[in-house]
């Protein structure tokens, strides 16, 4: 808002515009803002956006930039995480009422939610300037969605379809697909023509069996992709892992058209979340891949340990990595872990999440292992444990990587979890704590002591008849959070409050707390719903 409305900035400069998830919600008034929309309409250059998930608020801002025809030449609208498979469904692009028409786009980078958005982006008239395209489909499990009795027909694509589109011919250069089936892939290439496509990435390409590789082979072919280059089509294919034999044989009977393929079995994490309980389930995949295996700027989520260990050394050392989602197992096997850390030493930005399956006994990381963790600053972090809590030691494996982690400066978790670490880390000054179960104020600054900004927030939300109190625990005391400069309670809280009940509570808060008194320092005001924000200088 202050960036629209502000008449002595000269917007006519602005040309680029990143914006992370934390801020995400401030580009619906930006967006309302005339003065701001003529801006993106017209001389833009980048817009990044980054989103936590492809839920409502990803849809929101995608239907505000389709109906402003807002486009620029580089468009990412980049999600870390995909569905964690809500309850309540999620529209896709379909479902805007208003046509797809980014006349200016020539690299764009995308999530959509199911197959049927992808035909429309492939309209002549959608992109008629496009020329890079990194498409992820986010469409959920095909047995939750029929668990809940939703059609499965827009997760299919169609050939008939994408001719009724007139979709028949791009001017792609590079193709980036993640998360589809093969049949899927199978119906695209064989459907539309990409006569000037010479880079083709397909990441997370899954099948149920074996069936359609002969085809998939004879499909990346000069004669239907003739500008191809050989070192840029780079894949990832992903079977059950009972066809790990099945393949082997027929890759030494009748060899493989790609030279340099990679395979082996893993493990796989899915996570479901039922109407009631969450389960997760861990399933055995077998993966093919093309070698040396250079896939990470493309992959959102690595699954425990073994692509850590087989990624290409060279690109690791000449990438730097912004965002990652990070499943596996817990294990106490110190070289996976070790080679795990080194592997992500670039990364900036972890979602990690750690399932405590086995009852695993510690490790202990030698000194000689220090700053593995060189480029990370946002950590997200939890752990599952599916084995008595006092079976496994109170420091693993988040403290591992916080002793790691010299330049980390925001960290979200739980306090159940944070509170078992012994070890403290001045260089985190942003914490989000997503629950306050037995929050110790004590405890919490022998741990992060230069915490500036905290956001309190998760499903045990602090009502507005504790709010009083637990402000005050937190800062009655002049000796806790000296260097604070913003507190957050209910963070992204939906409660709705009175406007009397607000002012009640901010008032007994005031009047508790020597350090708010001085208005012209400090300001209380509830952001949004139950959410209460201080400031603190």
């Amino acid at each position: 808002r202050w960036i629209a409305k502000k008449t002595n900035w000269q917007l006519s400069f602005l040309r680029t515009i990143y914006i992370l998830p934390e801020a995400i919600n401030s580009i619906y008034s930006l967006f309302h803002e005339l003065k701001f929309t003529k801006v993106l309409q017209s001389q833009l250059h980048y817009l990044h956006l980054v989103f936590d998930e492809p839920c409502y608020i990803y849809h929101f801002v995608l239907s505000d930039i389709v109906e402003k025809r807002i486009s620029c030449p580089i468009m990412i609208l980049e999600v870390t995480r995909g569905h964690q498979y809500e309850d309540s469904p999620c529209k896709d692009l379909c479902n805007v009422k208003y046509p797809l028409y980014w006349i200016r786009t020539v690299r764009l980078t995308i999530s959509l939610q199911d197959l049927s958005d992808l035909i429309l982006l492939l309209m002549p008239e959608s992109l008629p300037s496009i020329e890079y395209l990194n498409v992820t489909i986010e469409h959920r499990r095909k047995d939750l969605i029929a668990e809940r009795y939703q059609s499965i027909k827009s997760i299919k694509l169609s050939e008939n379809d994408l001719r009724y589109r007139n979709a028949t011919e791009t001017k792609l250069r590079s193709f980036v697909l993640r998360q589809m089936e093969l049949t899927d892939v199978l119906v695209l290439f064989n459907t539309l023509t990409f006569p000037l496509l010479d880079t083709l990435i397909l990441v997370d390409v899954y099948d149920k069996s074996l069936d359609n590789l002969f085809a998939f082979q004879q499909l990346i072919s000069p004669s239907n992709l003739p500008f191809l280059k050989h070192n840029q089509f780079r894949f990832l294919l992903r079977f059950p892992a009972k066809y790990k034999q099945e393949w082997i044989e027929r890759y030494y009977n009748n060899g493989w058209p790609f030279n340099n393929v990679g395979f082996h079995v893993d493990e796989r994490i899915v996570e479901q979340i039922g109407y009631s309980s969450r389960l997760d389930i861990i399933e055995g995949v077998f993966f093919v891949y093309s070698i040396p295996f250079d896939l990470w700027r493309y992959m959102r989520t690595i699954h425990n340990y073994e692509f850590f260990a087989r990624h290409s050394a060279i690109t690791r050392q000449n990438y730097i990595c912004q965002n990652m989602e990070w499943l596996c197992k817990w294990t106490n096997n110190e070289i996976q872990f070790i080679t795990s850390l080194r592997a992500i030493r670039n990364v900036k930005t972890l979602c990690c999440s750690f399932f405590g399956i086995n009852n695993q006994p510690e490790i202990v990381i030698n000194p000689t292992h220090a700053n593995l963790c060189h480029h990370l600053r946002s950590l997200t972090f939890q752990f599952k444990r599916h084995v008595p809590c006092e079976s496994l030691k109170s420091h693993l494996p988040l403290q591992l990587i916080l002793d790691k982690s010299p330049h980390l400066f925001y960290l979200s978790v739980k306090w159940s979890v944070l509170s078992r670490c012994s070890g403290r880390y001045p260089m985190i000054t942003y914490v989000h704590l997503r629950d306050r179960t037995r929050f110790d104020v004590n405890q919490f600054n022998i741990i992060i002591p230069k915490v500036h900004y905290l956001a309190i927030g998760g499903q045990q939300l602090v009502r507005e008849k504790e709010m009083v109190n637990f402000v005050c625990e937190l800062l009655i005391d002049k000796a806790h959070f000296c260097e604070l400069i913003l507190l957050q309670i209910n963070k992204n809280g939906n409660v709705r409050l009175k406007p009397q009940v607000k002012e009640n509570t901010k008032q007994a808060i005031v009047a508790k707390i020597d350090r708010l008194k001085d208005s012209t320092v400090t300001r209380l005001e509830f952001s949004y719903h139950n959410q209460l924000t201080i400031w603190l200088c």
